[in-house]
């Protein structure tokens, strides 16, 4: 089952459901720490980081879904 879902992913384009939020908001959340960072403030740069990459992987994935490229 495996490779066929890798085969499915790596030959075809498709994604899993969720998939770009759960990235986008792992990027967005790394990206957070560091503007917190510079901020002097994590409590600010994090839930900024965080809202953005939620919102970016969950537009990702709509357009996958719109696209049918959703496995």
């Amino acid at each position: 089952m495996e490779a066929i879902l890798s085969h499915l992913q790596k030959t075809h384009g498709l994604i899993s459901e969720g998939q770009n939020v759960g990235l986008w908001l792992a990027i967005g959340t790394a990206i957070g720490v560091a503007l917190g960072a510079g901020l002097s403030n994590p409590a600010i740069g994090i839930p900024i980081g965080v809202a953005v990459g939620g919102g970016i992987g969950a537009g990702l994935d709509a357009k996958a879904k719109r696209e049918g490229k959703v496995i």
